[in-house]
């Protein structure tokens, strides 16, 4: 968990004597990541659209050219998630996690952070 923690930019200890709480310093900065995806969702899809001109320029049609604005967004907007959101949520329950093994208090752990990160979103900063 201190590893997952770590890759979404938290550090597991907020003095040399007292360790935080996990679920603490996750919803602490998925809140953060939050007010910042928007912005990163934006470049996803500015870069998509850049991608689909450059087909226009190259002499693709304009429904080839936009295959490739929408292959472009998907993987722009998974690798967003991937690399920015994943390893918040995983800092709570890993990836690849089988249901059986998710305890009620995972589950309510992880839905504090999809609350925080809502309202992250929805802040508008």
């Amino acid at each position: 968990m201190i590893a997952s923690i770590a890759a979404c930019g938290m550090n597991a200890w907020d003095s040399p004597t007292r360790p935080v709480n996990p679920i603490e310093a996750a919803s602490s900065r998925i809140r953060i990541v939050g007010k910042e995806y928007p912005r990163g969702l934006a470049t996803a899809y500015a870069d998509a659209w850049i991608d689909g001109a450059e087909a226009l320029e190259s002499g693709q049609s304009v429904p080839e050219a936009l295959g490739v604005v929408e292959k472009a967004w998907k993987a722009g907007r998974t690798s967003l998630f991937e690399e920015r959101l994943s390893p918040c949520f995983s800092a709570i329950v890993p990836e690849g996690r089988p249901d059986g093994e998710t305890s009620a208090f995972d589950r309510a752990a992880l839905a504090v952070l999809w609350r925080e990160f809502a309202a992250g979103l929805a802040s508008g900063d």
